[in-house]
């Protein structure tokens, strides 16, 4: 197929296909090894919060070169509004600001300016 993109929505469905904890690792380091061995980006959709796939160690956040959280945020004003926030991002700099985020016809439009809470 030679794929340059690869969307799986999502990996916490795909775990439950397994009966105990270590098939689920396994099959996820065989999938992995597979995206990798494909050479496309891979966007990998987890129900686990960010932060916890950041630390646990075991998790899928092991295996990721990136964690992204997006997150639809109720700000002390009522209002709500998308943020998204880089928790890992393998070999670059980034920031570690709550960025505002706007979801767009084209894309994500990221606002690096706006301060979030």
């Amino acid at each position: 197929m030679k794929a340059q993109r690869l969307v799986i929505d999502s990996m916490t469905a795909y775990t439950l296909l397994f009966k105990d904890e270590y098939q689920k690792r396994e099959n996820i380091l065989e999938l992995f090894g597979y995206l990798e061995k494909w050479g496309c980006t891979s966007v990998i959709v987890s129900e686990l919060s960010p932060k916890i796939a950041e630390m646990k160690e075991g998790s899928i956040g092991f295996l990721t070169d990136a964690i992204i959280g997006l997150y639809y945020a109720k700000q002390e004003s009522g209002e709500r509004v998308h943020t998204m926030e880089i928790l890992k991002m393998r070999g670059t700099h980034h920031t570690d600001k709550l960025l505002a985020i706007q979801f767009e016809k084209n894309g994500i439009r990221v606002f690096p300016g706006v301060e979030v809470f």
